[in-house]
């Protein structure tokens, strides 16, 4: 594929996404995040899109990892065949899965805590 035909893949599967995105076809972040570019320098607010990896053994990609990815970036890897748009079923198992990781996150935390202030000591000045 030469490069302007690339770019014009990507430019047509983003509309494409943008569309069925306002027609509530797929899922989005509710709030469009603030993001930055790859390089830290500007930020902007993106509409994010839920994307499931493909196997692609050319890329080295495993199937089945739900991400969120900014319309153009979730464009670029569809073209790119590494990834294809995330199911409900898939976006709600991934969602499951983040907020149990983060109960463990925070019980881990708060045991802790807990011992560490068991042997704060204070020392005369």
């Amino acid at each position: 594929m030469e490069i302007k035909e690339y770019y014009d893949e990507i430019r047509r599967t983003k509309a494409h996404l943008s569309k069925e995105l306002l027609a509530g076809k797929h899922a989005a972040q509710p709030e469009p995040e603030l993001v930055t570019d790859q390089f830290g320098e500007s930020e902007k607010q993106a509409t994010c899109v839920y994307v499931t990896s493909v196997r692609n053994r050319e890329r080295g990609t495993q199937a089945g990892h739900v991400s969120l990815a900014t319309l153009d970036l979730a464009a670029a890897r569809i073209v790119e065949g590494t990834h294809r748009v995330a199911t409900a079923e898939e976006i709600e198992a991934c969602l499951k899965r983040q907020q149990e990781q983060k109960r463990y996150h925070d019980q881990t935390e708060a045991k802790f805590d807990s011992r560490a202030r068991q042997f704060r000591v204070s020392l005369p000045e």
